[in-house]
């Protein structure tokens, strides 16, 4: 009828065995795909080769090996974040409303804005039939959703009661929870059904469908988007490790807190809007005070350096022409870059794609870490009050670790004893009222030979830290 009698044609290119030949009964070089199967189940192996370069048409070789990272850097995460809620949730006995709109706190809005972005993302994709743009985003998702939004936000879930600050981070994680099964149900059915067969069974029976595969998929909120955020929790994920970073540069325990940290970026906007997510990130840094500094130029220098694989196609004998042009712009015209506009390079239009922008510390600055998103300062000294604060971080950490070994409850109330000495001793008694406020301990008492349903003695850098712990009956 004068047009292809098709719409798409997927292809998938030739999965070999791990040696690089043609997977071969006779030579016997692949694994049995049962026992794949038993050992990290079908979801695994569904995810290995969708987010590979089959689904474009390219060879892959094999590997056991990369079935497995999926289980162990995906799988177990996912199954984590849904093992943290479902715990919690269960001690206060949750019920959902629905309404985590309503939620005044930053990190809620920016998950629902990342969660409204991976929906909006994967149907435009999938309409595309581009499956090699869909799945590395779903697995940066569940990433974000242990390691920054669980992490930061631990502190909602271990209050007492439900306040409403607590209900509304409830509701947050079990929205996302829920249409994240949905969103993965098509790459990963079988722990997709699992995880929504428990969320939505505390739901009423036409609140809910019998399987998350007879689910629509996920419509995209508009509304509830926020890109000022998203490029916020990304500024403040390059500051977190810049910290840790300039930390061990200096030597100095995360335990320990530091005196202060500045934070640099050239927008004020920027800057602004990283200040709401402050209380996260200057707990997870151990600082004392933030301070925030919009001269970037008095701390960094900016350079750009051109893309050789992109720019030499274009340019040929004209590149070392263009690179000495680019080498030779100007702070102003690199920043315009920045703003996403082009310049003309040797008759080319260039953009910030065509280039790799460097920044690093202007002169002799050895606080100062520099990163392409964000820079900071550190205050590197430390008082003997700051060491002592240290220690009792490390004395909260061994008894929430000892509470663990004694397999408490997350809610239990404790009776606590600790047996130490010196300079132990002495942030013991200085901190007293926060150990018991973060190890859930109603009695504290120093003794020479703490008792209790589990006891321990531990190493704190060669003080001999002893501990009992006893759970308190409800």
């Amino acid at each position: 009828f004068g047009k292809a009698p098709f719409k798409n044609v997927v292809v998938t290119g030739m999965i070999l065995a791990e040696d690089g030949r043609k997977m071969s009964k006779s030579l016997k070089n692949y694994p049995d795909p049962a026992d794949i199967l038993n050992a990290h189940g079908a979801d695994a192996l569904r995810l290995y080769l969708i987010d590979s370069p089959v689904v474009k048409g390219q060879e892959i070789r094999f590997s056991e090996a990369g079935v497995r990272d999926v289980v162990r850097k995906i799988l177990l995460r996912w199954w984590n974040s849904y093992g943290f809620f479902v715990g919690y949730a269960n001690i206060d006995q949750f019920e959902p409303r629905g309404d985590s709109a309503k939620s005044p706190n930053i990190l809620d809005q920016w998950l629902r804005s990342r969660l409204h972005s991976l929906i909006q993302n994967t149907e435009k994709e999938m309409a595309a039939y581009r499956l090699y743009n869909v799945v590395p985003k779903l697995l940066g998702f569940i990433e974000e959703l242990t390691n920054t939004y669980i992490r930061f936000n631990r502190s909602h879930f271990w209050q007492d009661g439900m306040p409403e600050d607590k209900r509304l981070a409830y509701e947050t994680l079990y929205e996302t929870l829920v249409s994240l099964s949905k969103i993965m149900a098509p790459f990963a059915p079988f722990m997709a059904e699992a995880t929504y067969q428990n969320l939505v069974g505390v739901l009423p029976k036409d609140g809910r469908k019998l399987s998350v595969h007879l689910e629509g998929f996920p419509k995209a909120d508009a509304a509830a988007i926020r890109p000022e955020l998203e490029e916020a929790v990304v500024a403040m994920e390059a500051l977190v490790t810049l910290g840790r970073n300039q930390r061990e540069k200096i030597g100095v325990k995360a335990k320990i807190p530091l005196k202060s940290l500045r934070v640099i970026h050239r927008s004020p906007r920027v800057l602004e809007t990283l200040k709401k997510f402050e209380p996260y990130f200057q707990d997870e840094l151990n600082v004392q005070t933030v301070t925030y500094d919009s001269n970037e130029d008095a701390f960094v220098q900016i350079t750009a350096k051109p893309n050789f694989p992109i720019l030499g196609k274009r340019f040929g004998p004209k590149m070392k022409a263009a690179t000495s042009a680019i080498q030779a712009w100007k702070l102003e015209e690199l920043l315009k870059l920045e703003r996403g506009e082009s310049l003309q390079v040797e008759g080319e239009a260039i953009t910030s794609a065509d280039v790799e922008i460097r920044r690093a510390p202007k002169g002799q600055q050895p606080n100062l870490a520099v990163h392409s998103l964000i820079s900071m300062e550190l205050d590197p000294t430390v008082s003997p009050e700051q060491e002592q604060e240290g220690l009792a971080r490390e004395v909260i950490r061994k008894v929430q670790a000892a509470r663990k070994s004694a397999d408490f409850r997350l809610d239990d109330r404790i009776r606590l004893e600790i047996g130490c000495s010196g300079a132990l001793r002495e942030a013991v008694e200085a901190h007293r009222e926060r150990i018991c406020s973060e190890t859930l301990t109603k009695e504290l008492s120093l003794v020479d030979a703490p008792t209790g349903t589990f006891t321990t003695e531990e190493d704190l850098d060669g003080a001999k830290l002893k501990l009992g712990v006893k759970a308190l009956a409800r």
